[in-house]
Formats: C-alpha cells, structure tokens, sequence
C-alpha cells in the first residue's frame, strides 16, 4: 500500500494494482499456511547482502543509478553517498 500512496503522490493517480492489494487484505480461502520463503534477491552477486533491503539499496547504487528519478521527492539518503 505504501508504493501505491507513492504511486499517488507522485502521478496524481491510483495505481491499477491497488484494488488487488485491497483485495488481499483477507487472504483467499484454503492458502497453505507455514513459514515465509527467503527473498529472492534478483541482482548481480556482489549486490546480494545477508539483508534484503540492502541488498537493494547497493543494486540501485551499483547498477541503476542512471534510470532512477526522482518526482516530488529528494532521493533517499542511500543514493546520496
């Protein structure tokens, strides 16, 4: 929901995923209940970290600095350094 109210804020829009996420609120009937798998970190190697967010952060710092933007924002703190 927090990337959807970003979405809103930046675009002036509703983001067409939202009404599923609102959806989803209640899990569907019947889903197997157990413990969380791991995050896939979808990234080059030396971008992977114990962490997953930061994972993150050094794959947009490292490898997507050029297509990010910012809209109505200032950058987070981790693109700055």
């Amino acid at each position: 929901m927090a990337l959807c109210s970003e979405y809103t804020h930046r675009y002036g829009k509703v983001h067409a995923s939202e009404a599923v996420i609102r959806a989803l609120r209640e899990p569907p009937i019947g889903l197997p209940e157990g413990e969380l798998t791991p995050f896939v970190q979808a990234m080059p190697d030396y971008c992977k970290r114990e962490n997953a967010t930061h994972a993150y952060q050094t794959y947009y710092v490292e490898e997507k600095q050029e297509i990010c933007k910012w809209t109505k924002r200032k950058p987070p703190p981790f693109m700055l350094m």
